[in-house]
């Protein structure tokens, strides 16, 4: 009986069961989630243009502040006129100086004509040599050769007259557009060179969005990508898709890719022009960023 017991005891044990080398034998480690690149970008406008000053002289006001809006007509900055209308003034002597030396010389060249007639009866009765005639001819031809001289030293001041007359008359810069006033150089005090820019005034209807990336990136945003931009302070992101890239500096290994905002779906002033956020990669077949 006891031999019974015992071999069934050996029956019922089972040899150690080896480990598969193919399967795990510890739990496995949580995989991390892969980040999705982030670059800087800056909230720029498509269209802007500048305002520059009509001529070299002292700011003696400005009109505006960063970030103000203006419509087409508003006042910018406003230059001292003092020394241009002074160059005025000495253009209007300069012209007026030589439009009197040539009617001076018409009121001799005319007093000289009737002399000429008289002189042409006296040798047709014989009473004078046709010298006469050629002399005074002679000086006809020289005193018109200096009224034609007279007339073009005067067109000169008077060019210059009408320059600096239209130039006057932007002393006050005012707005070229509606938009946005970003960029103010101009100081008061200062004295500014004639087209130096003192502001620039961007649309607020077009906005891009620029971004630089490393080159070897490029390929991941071809043309029509969408991205999402996330400035700080807006409730929410803002949507774009790039329209080109551009290697602006090639002895730098970064590409600048330009993305067009949709500005339908912006509230009023939800972002502003030169405003920063972070831009990153759009899954165009989810929406979601990647």
């Amino acid at each position: 009986m006891s031999f019974l017991l015992l071999g069934a005891c050996a029956a019922s044990e089972q040899p150690p069961v080896e480990p598969s080398p193919t399967e795990a034998v510890a739990p496995a480690a949580p995989v991390a989630p892969v980040e999705t690149p982030e670059y800087i970008g800056i909230v720029t406008s498509r269209k802007s243009e500048y305002v520059p000053a009509a001529f070299t002289g002292r700011v003696l006001a400005v009109d505006v502040s960063q970030g103000k809006r203006v419509r087409l007509g508003d006042p910018i900055a406003r230059l001292d006129d003092a020394d241009l209308k002074s160059q005025i003034e000495g253009y209007k002597a300069e012209e007026k100086a030589a439009r009197s030396q040539g009617g001076a010389a018409g009121a001799e060249i005319g007093a000289l004509r009737k002399q000429l007639r008289a002189e042409q009866r006296l040798v047709r009765l014989g009473a004078a040599p046709p010298m006469n005639l050629i002399k005074i001819r002679s000086q006809i031809s020289a005193l018109g050769a200096n009224g034609a001289a007279s007339a073009s030293q005067a067109n000169v001041p008077r060019a210059k007259r009408e320059q600096a007359e239209r130039k006057l008359a932007l002393a006050q810069l005012k707005a070229p557009v509606d938009g946005i006033v970003m960029m103010i150089k101009a100081r008061e005090g200062e004295v500014v060179q004639e087209g130096a820019p003192l502001a620039r005034v961007f649309d607020p209807k077009d906005l891009i969005v620029r971004f630089a990336i490393p080159k070897d990136q490029g390929k991941a945003f071809p043309p029509n990508t969408r991205v999402e931009l996330q400035v700080e302070g807006a409730p929410r992101p803002i949507w774009a898709r790039v329209e080109r890239q551009s290697n602006e500096d090639p002895s730098i290994n970064l590409i600048v890719v330009e993305a067009d905002i949709d500005d339908d779906k912006l509230a009023p002033d939800e972002i502003s022009v030169t405003a920063t956020g972070r831009v990153r990669l759009v899954s165009s077949a989810t929406g979601e960023t990647r």
